[in-house]
């Protein structure tokens, strides 16, 4: 397996109602022990629009709620409730949206390596 292979989980997260790609981001070592880290892709959060590949997570009706890079519109997983997943302090969402939240430091760094 080589760094920055993209592995896709099989099992489909149903809180998400879709698959969970990871892509391979460090051999680590700790006390011996050899383990891999990952992390989602920020393609994962993107919208049809800059990724036409996460069209398939966004129902026609609810289109315009999908327009938005860096947010996941659940509300078809979630009874219709009003939710939506992003990365840790709205990591990559779009500007215009994450300036209207107050308290949220997103760091590439600290969030999402």
């Amino acid at each position: 397996m080589s760094r920055n292979e993209l592995i896709v989980c099989i099992n489909l997260n149903a809180d998400m109602c879709r698959s969970i790609p990871f892509e391979l981001t460090q051999i680590v070592q700790h006390d011996g022990i050899i383990g891999m880290r990952f992390r989602q892709p920020e393609s994962m959060y993107q919208a049809p629009k800059t990724n036409p590949d996460n069209w398939c997570f966004c129902p026609w009706q609810y289109f315009t709620d999908c327009d938005v890079d860096g947010l996941l519109n659940l509300e078809l997983c979630m009874a219709g409730a009003p939710i939506y997943a992003s990365q840790p302090h709205f990591l990559f969402v779009e500007e215009q949206v994450r300036t209207k939240e107050m308290g949220l430091t997103p760091n590439v760094d600290e969030h999402w390596g």
